[in-house]
């Protein structure tokens, strides 16, 4: 049993549906008796290697624990995903949901059925309330809307001649469709569904997020009802290329999905030290270049008064750059901020300084806006991200600012700072 004694609250979807129910209407009820069933198949080390920082078998543990209807969460996988599941659950979530680890069948393989007869053995021998739906969810589909498992529950709730309700993505439009006939050659496709001669049929793929299933019989049902989800979830990462494409929409696009990471930490009362990034922080990440090489910067004035307004309430400040460039030094030399430039392992010499000077982490405020920032996240008492950052550091960080680099977000920092400090 992997557990969270020490969560204080349940994490909570964002608002809003990024699903397309149809003709189908949902009410605002959410059945309290849901149990998530993670098939986690595959290879161990597949599950657990990264997917922009956190293990992929950590984002529909996420999706699961985040969601308001589930009160049971297994996951269906090897043991060794316990060490995983624990670590990812006592460093981020809010959940006071435990995780169990169920074995898999020798080859690798769950009949729906059998899930299905197994998910009912197992909730007849547990204590409290039954279960009355289960959320099948596969870990290779990691990319999930915030919300979409409890749109799907209200509309399962809702509809009560439904049986089971499934995922789908959009694939298109198509006139002429092709599949492999005898002998391995392409034949035509029809279309049932199709419009009038001429007229494209839009097509679906059943997606692994979730099938959501009656666990009790009360009345006889026979409807699935589909959940259309945006293309851009429909990511099956048992596909090498598609891993990728995982990896680029988490760390580089703006979708509304459930991260693992996302437990802000609250802000330091009190801070000893800002530490912060150059470009795109102090400055709004542009450059401009003579004829001769010499690089020129635009800076923000009322970020240097803030600077100055927090050396006088007794914060220090450092920066810390890839950088190597003499108008960085200029720069930090004007604020009268100490600078460490030409840095490419900020971790390592961030954890150095503040050992060195016994600056306690936990009072220690980073502020960044690029994924090499990513790294001296975890190693200080909060981070913050400036407005306009790359989106896997807004989704890493425990504050994003209103302002964005090089336009006042150092000053907006500051001032915070001072505010909080009653000074």
């Amino acid at each position: 049993m992997v557990d969270n004694r020490d969560a204080q609250r349940r994490g909570s979807p964002g608002e809003g549906s990024p699903t397309d129910q149809s003709s189908v209407v949902a009410t605002n009820v959410v059945a309290t008796n849901v149990v998530a069933t993670i098939l986690a198949l595959g290879p161990v080390d597949d599950l657990c290697a990264p997917l922009a920082g956190h293990p992929l078998i950590t984002y529909s543990v996420a999706a699961a624990l985040q969601a308001d209807s589930v009160r049971q969460v297994l996951v269906a996988g090897d043991p060794r995903l316990a060490d995983v599941v624990r670590a990812y659950i006592n460093t981020y979530s809010r959940s006071p949901l435990g995780v169990e680890i169920l074995p898999v069948p020798p080859d690798g393989h769950f009949d729906l059925a059998a899930l299905t007869q197994t998910l009912e053995h197992w909730n007849r021998q547990q204590t409290g309330p039954r279960m009355e739906l289960a959320a099948i969810m596969r870990a290779d589909w990691p990319l999930y809307p915030r919300g979409a498992l409890d749109d799907a529950v209200r509309l399962f709730k809702h509809n009560p001649q439904a049986a089971q309700v499934v995922s789908l993505v959009p694939t298109g439009l198509a006139n002429r469709w092709w599949a492999t006939g005898a002998a391995g050659i392409p034949v035509p496709l029809t279309l049932a569904s199709a419009g009038p001669e001429g007229q494209s049929a839009a097509l679906y793929v059943e997606t692994g997020h979730f099938r959501i299933l009656r666990l009790t019989h009360d009345t006889p049902a026979s409807m699935t009802l589909p959940v259309v989800l945006d293309p851009q979830f429909g990511v099956n990462v048992a596909v090498p290329a598609e891993r990728q494409r995982a990896e680029w929409q988490v760390q580089f696009t703006n979708l509304d999905l459930v991260f693992p990471g996302c437990h802000p930490r609250p802000f330091p009362e009190k801070v000893a030290l800002l530490v912060m990034d150059f470009d795109g922080v102090l400055t709004d990440n542009r450059v401009w270049v003579d004829e001769e090489g010499h690089e020129h910067i635009a800076a923000n004035r009322s970020d240097s008064l803030g600077l100055a307004f927090l050396r006088r309430a007794g914060v220090e400040a450092l920066v810390i750059s890839m950088e190597t460039n003499p108008v960085v030094s200029a720069r930090c030399r004007k604020m009268k901020v100490p600078v460490l430039q030409g840095i490419n392992d900020k971790a390592v010499v961030l954890s150095q300084y503040m050992a060195d000077r016994s600056i306690d982490p936990g009072q220690v405020v980073y502020l960044g806006n690029d994924v090499n920032d990513l790294v001296c996240f975890p190693l200080v008492g909060c981070a913050v991200a400036v407005a306009d950052s790359l989106p896997a550091v807004l989704r890493q960080a425990d504050l994003v600012l209103a302002n964005r680099g090089g336009h006042a977000a150092v000053r907006e920092l500051c001032d915070l700072i001072i505010l909080r400090a009653g000074r």
